[in-house]
């Protein structure tokens, strides 16, 4: 996951199934302005996937598929 251009002091990376379902979360420091986080996916199903990356200035989604 990569992101640049960011504004914030805090992020929150969540990661949901197509289901709605979260599988993923994570909470940490933002060193701006860029964000970069490998997610190791050989556990995860094949299918779609949700990311939402928030901070406390904006929110990005994305979607991929495996």
């Amino acid at each position: 996951i990569n992101a640049d251009k960011l504004h914030g002091k805090k992020y929150t990376l969540h990661v949901y199934d197509i289901t709605g379902k979260e599988i993923f979360k994570e909470q940490g420091n933002l060193q701006p302005p860029y964000f970069t986080k490998d997610l190791g996916m050989s556990g995860f199903a094949k299918g779609m996937y949700i990311i939402i990356l928030e901070t406390d200035k904006e929110r990005l989604n994305a979607r991929f598929i495996k």
